[in-house]
């Protein structure tokens, strides 16, 4: 880039310099192109170094009682999440870590996504949305038992451009 931006100043500054290049766009733009190549390949060994030292931020969302902090105990093996069938139990972000194969899952257990007139969930679905955003995996849970719904749909919309692993949960009930 610095040898670019070089050989344009000279070209700028000094035109009668006649053994300088003259710098075209016939010459700049592939030059350009292959720096953009360059700078690419180093941007992604970076998010790969990136990963394996920091882990991969995976949040694990759906409605309420679907089964996300079940989710989470089973993986991490401890009772850390808070269990029970009343919807909105988790209100706030729930952390644990797995490795799996020498790379960390840095697990997080979000509020249900759902419209809700209490305040205090609201909050924590508000949360959830901007973790969706952050997050480098979403793992996007499921209620075998229940037909899917509008609040299931906009999940699916608004994790379409994630990587995301899609887990359909409570398998022993009957399929809806």
């Amino acid at each position: 880039i610095l040898e670019c931006l070089i050989k344009i100043e000279i070209n700028i500054d000094y035109p009668e310099y006649e053994d300088e290049e003259q710098i075209t766009e016939d010459i700049l733009i592939p030059r350009l192109e292959i720096l953009r190549k360059d700078i690419n390949k180093v941007l992604e060994k970076s998010e790969v170094s990136r990963i394996i030292k920091y882990g991969v931020k995976t949040a694990i969302i759906g409605k309420p009682n679907v089964g996300k902090s079940s989710l989470l105990n089973a993986l991490i093996r401890e009772d850390k999440a808070i269990v029970s069938n009343i919807a909105g139990t988790t209100r706030d972000i729930v952390e644990g870590s797995i490795n799996i194969g020498g790379i960390v899952l840095n697990l997080i257990d979000t509020a249900g996504v759902r419209d809700t007139d209490d305040f205090v969930e609201k909050i924590g679905v508000e949360k959830t949305k901007k973790i969706i955003n952050d997050a480098d995996l979403i793992m996007l849970v499921f209620d075998n038992n229940t037909k899917l719904n509008d609040d299931d749909l906009e999940l699916l919309d608004i994790t379409k451009d994630k990587t995301r692993i899609i887990i359909v949960n409570k398998k022993d009930l009957e399929s809806k």
